[in-house]
């Protein structure tokens, strides 16, 4: 069990981060800024630092690990000029790094107990760039709509068509597609949707361990 906290943080950052050519010193410099065993709840917060996935307190629901979020924040390149939606926001890891990062965060949850621990994170780092949102993550957050970037933290079987329209001309939806059909299997590809008009872009990355949301299971009515 991991209960020197500090030193996983650093392993994590040298033994981890920087071999897989994590290189962007602002994504570095969030994270070493934020604390994750804060976003991961007992009794699993001892993998806060550990290469996986992990379960949060809800049935069917798990945090990215951090080396697979930091990999599709790193391909995304956000910049402080870009406005941000993130979908499945959790206890909101994510958000709160990429509000080092972005101009503006939305951050979208759907579970109660979650969206409460998620408002308690966003005020212990005093994230003032963030505004937490609260529902059905299949319908995005089209009140602050149009986004340069949304992020999808999990794999996702299917795309809604009403969360890409949240796009921004140009803008990016970034995420995790599983490889496999069968719900057991982890392995799955980053990619990201850019928009052109009515026509949407997908682009292939690479491949990682992401747990799929179940939310985005059923088939909706635009496929790409």
């Amino acid at each position: 069990m991991v209960k020197d906290f500090k030193r996983a943080h650093e392993n994590m950052l040298f033994r981890q981060f920087l071999p897989n050519k994590l290189t962007d010193q602002r994504l570095l410099h969030a994270f070493e800024e934020v604390w994750r065993e804060k976003f991961i709840p007992a009794p699993s917060s001892f993998l806060s630092y550990c290469d996986q996935n992990v379960k949060l307190p809800v049935e069917g629901r798990e945090a990215l690990s951090s080396l697979s979020l930091m990999r599709l924040l790193q391909a995304a390149n956000v910049t402080k000029k870009h406005r941000v939606l993130y979908v499945a926001g959790g206890t909101g890891f994510g958000a709160v790094i990429l509000s080092y990062l972005a101009r503006s965060v939305v951050c979208l949850e759907e579970n109660d107990l979650l969206y409460s621990i998620l408002l308690e994170n966003i005020r212990e780092f005093s994230s003032t760039s963030i505004t937490p949102a609260k529902g059905a993550l299949v319908e995005g957050v089209p009140l602050h709509s149009p986004y340069d970037f949304i992020f999808i933290e999990g794999a996702v079987a299917d795309i809604p068509f009403s969360i890409l329209e949240q796009l921004n001309e140009g803008g990016r939806l970034f995420t995790y597609e599983p490889l496999f059909e069968s719900s057991d299997q982890q392995t799955s590809r980053a990619v990201y949707f850019e928009r052109h008009g009515k026509t949407y872009t997908k682009i292939s990355l690479f491949e990682a361990v992401a747990p799929r949301l179940a939310a985005f299971n059923k088939k909706n009515e635009f496929h790409l």
